[in-house]
């Protein structure tokens, strides 16, 4: 996992004790996305919205990965969030990487 955007510090001393996961090819990010996000934090202390760096059932079409890393970026605006790009595309991978950053959170 490369994280483009951090998170501010978490206030637990190991990490976030709830995390949202947020994948998805965000082609492009929108405001629903955000709301999602935003209305997450109301049962998460962080979201991470995950980008996968390979689709697993389609190829990229549109924007690039980059493009989309710095879509993302650009409207993740909430200290609470962070960008993430994951090495594959399925959600149980995602979340097998999000726990090696983040030992003892709840996904």
């Amino acid at each position: 996992m490369e994280f483009f955007l951090r998170a501010a510090p978490s206030p637990f001393p190991t990490g976030p004790h709830k995390l949202g996961v947020f994948p998805g090819t965000f082609n492009p990010p929108t405001n629903a996305h955000l709301a999602l996000a935003e209305a997450a934090l109301a049962h998460v202390d962080e979201v991470i919205f995950t980008l996968p760096k390979s689709l697993p059932h389609k190829p990229y079409d549109g924007a690039t990965f980059d493009e989309r890393v710095e879509m993302l970026t650009a409207i993740a605006g909430n200290s609470a969030f962070s960008v993430a790009g994951a090495s594959a595309g399925l959600f149980l991978e995602i979340a097998q990487e999000c726990r090696a950053h983040y030992p003892g959170a709840e996904l």
